[in-house]
C-alpha cells in the first residue's frame, strides 16, 4: 500500500515539473528548429542569415550580377507571319412563356461560324 502512494506521489511530481518544464523544452525545440532552418537556407543561397528587427531573418546574398541578354537562337527572318481573324459570333433571343407555371423564360441560342481549315502542312 506504501508503495503504491509513493509511486502515485511521484507521478504527481513529475506531472507538476513537466508542467512548468514544458514551456521552456518546446522554446528550445523551436529555436533548434529555426538554427537549422536558417543555415539550410544559408547553405542554398549562399548568404549570411542576419536577425532583422522583429525577429525575422534578413538573407543577404550580396551584389546580384547583371542580367545578360540571351540570343536568340532562331533568326527574326525565319518562320512566317500569321494573321488572325476574329470568329463571328451571333446571338439569338427569344422569350417564351410557360403555360403551367405562367412565368416568361428567355431563351439566347449562340451561333459560331465554322472553322475553315485551308492551310497544309509542309516538312522542311
Amino acid at each position: 500500500m506504501i508503495i503504491l502512494l509513493y509511486i502515485l506521489l511521484g507521478w504527481f511530481i513529475l506531472a507538476w515539473i513537466m508542467k512548468l518544464l514544458a514551456p521552456w523544452l518546446m522554446r528550445m525545440a523551436v529555436r533548434r528548429a529555426q538554427k537549422r532552418m536558417e543555415q539550410q537556407v544559408r547553405d542554398m543561397f549562399g548568404g549570411a542569415a542576419t536577425r532583422a528587427a522583429g525577429g525575422r531573418a534578413a538573407y543577404n546574398q550580396g551584389p546580384q550580377p547583371e542580367p545578360t541578354s540571351k540570343k536568340k537562337i532562331i533568326d527574326d527572318e525565319v518562320g512566317e507571319y500569321v494573321r488572325f481573324e476574329e470568329v463571328e459570333v451571333t446571338e439569338t433571343t427569344t422569350t417564351e412563356k410557360d403555360i403551367k407555371t405562367g412565368t416568361e423564360r428567355t431563351k439566347v441560342d449562340y451561333r459560331v461560324e465554322d472553322q475553315v481549315v485551308d492551310v497544309e502542312w509542309e516538312d522542311l
